[in-house]
């Protein structure tokens, strides 16, 4: 039995992946869910901006990111024209808006009309 060598990031066979799936497409195949191939090419399509969140989920062309702090959303919501147009570059008019979402605060929530600590 022949060993194969192992696969090295940028060889032939990684390179392989968008080769087939386009050839799946062309002949009809149901294509991968479009978040699946976001977050896979996450980091490529935000560039500069991936690190400041994650794809969540596509609803009805809205692509939902979740943003990992509240300034981070801001620096998503503030290049979003640009990212939109990366997506759409990527994934075509599957996604024609962006929601950027903030992470719920840990712990409990001071009541109604208490001092905040």
């Amino acid at each position: 039995m022949t060993e194969r060598p192992p696969t090295r990031p940028g060889t032939r066979l990684e390179q392989v992946g968008p080769l087939v799936a386009a050839a799946l497409r062309d002949l009809g195949a149901p294509q991968a869910p479009t978040v699946a191939v976001l977050a896979e090419c996450w980091d490529e399509i935000a560039g500069d901006l991936a690190a400041a969140g994650s794809p969540l989920g596509l609803h009805h062309g809205t692509l939902v990111v979740l943003a990992v702090s509240a300034a981070a959303a801001t620096r998503l919501r503030y290049g979003a024209a640009t990212l939109l147009a990366r997506l759409q570059e990527r994934v075509g008019s599957e996604v024609s808006r962006l929601e950027v979402r903030t992470p719920r605060p840990s712990g409990p929530r001071p009541a109604p009309g208490s001092a905040l600590p």
